[in-house]
């Protein structure tokens, strides 16, 4: 069983189409156009999507005893990603 996450159709990714579209209908019903939200959805979806990349760092920052680990911050880990693909990319 796979885990749904985000809308092709609506290019979000934590929201689904499904919620998507209760979201749209419910805003536009209490007096919102479907351009305000469309972009309040998308700032809602990115927020989202902000929090769960923060939570996985979070969960990276500490050992299992509780010590909180060196270059544990999201630029490290973004740098350590570069430095992965560099390593790659010179095998090839």
């Amino acid at each position: 069983m796979s885990l749904k996450s985000g809308s092709t159709t609506f290019g979000t990714s934590v929201i689904r189409t499904d919620e998507y579209i209760m979201m749209a209908k419910i805003m536009v019903k209490n007096g919102e156009t479907v351009h305000e939200a469309a972009a309040d959805i998308k700032m809602i979806d990115d927020c989202m999507s902000l929090m769960r990349t923060r939570s996985i760092i979070v969960s990276h920052q500490f050992t299992s005893t509780g010590r909180k680990r060196k270059d544990a911050t999201l630029s490290s880990m973004i740098e350590a990603r570069i430095d992965q693909l560099c390593d790659e990319l010179k095998e090839i």
